[in-house]
């Protein structure tokens, strides 16, 4: 099992589609995490423009770290978008992910810092 605390990964929000199956993983993602408040948004679903997520998650006043859970093709898109890339990685399901985006400017510029597929994580 990875040891998340290890990878430093303790988000202050969690952001969430509203549907079902996004909203349980985000509660098994807060109790794992160790916290990280729970908010629902119709940008993470499936066909749900990377940009107008960007927008939501810039205004975002305290800039702190964001833990993102959503469905394809939105999560590749929003990969894509965030660091420049053509959006050729493939994000299995239950897959996770950490970019870090440099700079606080509106335009973004993400790196990706790791892809750990599901089943190392099992």
């Amino acid at each position: 099992m990875i040891k998340f605390a290890r990878a430093k990964l303790t988000p202050i929000a969690i952001l969430t589609s509203p549907y079902t199956r996004a909203r349980q993983s985000a509660e098994i993602a807060a109790k794992v995490l160790g916290g990280g408040e729970i908010h629902q948004s119709r940008n993470l679903l499936p066909s749900a423009n990377p940009a107008i997520l960007w927008k939501e998650l810039y205004a975002r006043t305290d800039k702190t770290p964001v833990l993102l859970v959503g469905h394809e093709p939105q999560l590749s898109n929003m990969l894509a978008f965030l660091t420049g890339g053509a959006g050729n990685i493939e994000i299995k399901k239950g897959a996770l992910l950490r970019i870090t985006i440099n700079g606080t400017s509106e335009v973004p510029a993400g790196v990706m810092k790791w892809l750990i597929a599901p089943s190392l994580v099992r």
